[in-house]
């Protein structure tokens, strides 16, 4: 903000911009990945403990009320032969997993490139954003003097699609990514103060999976409550309390407030383009998938208002 408009010091922004953005990765590499790390390493090892104590549940809810319960309770009972089917699906998915990571290595050099990119794009953005304003003057066609001001008028036109779309992408991306960490941190301390096991986990876990809109708290409290409910019944009753009550101040107080007009469409909207978006591009289209429409139904609106005009 200080330095960004003036050329002597352009590049003195863009070292700053990156260095802030590699030491917050690496500080919360440093803070959160051995955390998690460790979380996985315990509920691993104490599967079987956590298995006996809903055995017991099981059985109390069994002696106490007279339900049947008993081919639960059998087939919690061959514990064993439950992590050998697990261990035998995670052997099988093996080749996958090392499939993806050579096409993670494969990509590392498209990585550099595109922050190499980035960092020209940035240094120099004021001459390519003028050289595309005036290549869409310039395509254009122009069949006579007296069309100019139509011309004109078109190319004015494109350039307002294009800082429409850049609006809604950055308005939604950015403040959506806010809003994820402020979930995640709030998680984090709730979970910490009612003394939850794996806040760290769990809190990481809900503020990525938040990044989908509507759908998002969904999947990841999902595979959180099962966690917990390994570990202690009461403790998944609490953390779902917890997160309806941490969900809806996020829909009614810090996503408003942060994302402000950016979206500009209804819930059914939203809805109706992360569904579309998944089934086209899958999780990537559901986060993707809500910019994309309300940037498309802000410009049916100008063009519907135009020609009613």
């Amino acid at each position: 903000k200080l330095l960004k408009y003036s050329k002597r010091w352009r590049w003195v922004a863009i070292l700053l911009a990156y260095l802030v953005a590699v030491l917050l990765i690496v500080l919360l590499a440093w803070l959160v990945i051995p955390q998690i790390v460790n979380s996985i390493m315990t509920l691993f090892n104490n599967v079987p403990q956590y298995i006996n104590g809903i055995q017991e549940m099981l059985l109390f809810v069994q002696g106490r009320y007279g339900v049947d319960l008993d081919r639960a309770i059998k087939m919690l009972d061959d514990s064993e032969a439950m992590l050998n089917e697990v261990y035998s699906l995670g052997k099988t998915a093996l080749p996958q997993i090392m499939s993806t990571m050579g096409n993670v290595a494969g990509n590392f050099v498209n990585v550099f490139t595109a922050i190499a990119s980035s960092i020209y794009m940035l240094a120099d953005k004021e001459h390519l954003l003028h050289q595309l304003r005036t290549v869409t003057h310039a395509l254009l066609p122009r069949r006579a003097a007296e069309q100019t001001l139509r011309i004109c008028h078109y190319a004015n036109h494109i350039l307002h699609v294009g800082r429409e779309i850049n609006r809604v992408f950055n308005g939604f991306v950015i403040g959506k990514i806010i809003d994820s960490a402020i979930i995640g941190v709030i998680t984090f301390v709730c979970m910490t103060v009612l003394r939850l096991d794996f806040a760290v986990l769990i809190s990481v876990f809900i503020g990525i999976t938040n990044i989908i809109p509507v759908f998002g708290p969904f999947i990841g409290a999902v595979p959180s409550i099962f966690i917990l409910l390994l570990v202690n019944p009461i403790q998944a009753l609490i953390f779902c309390i917890l997160i309806l009550i941490i969900q809806q101040f996020d829909g009614n107080f810090i996503g408003p407030k942060i994302l402000g007009q950016s979206i500009g469409i209804s819930a059914l909207w939203v809805l109706f383009s992360i569904v579309v978006g998944g089934d086209l591009l899958g999780i990537p289209g559901m986060v993707i998938g809500v910019p994309v429409f309300a940037t498309l139904y802000g410009l049916a609106q100008e063009f519907i208002h135009a020609m009613l005009d």
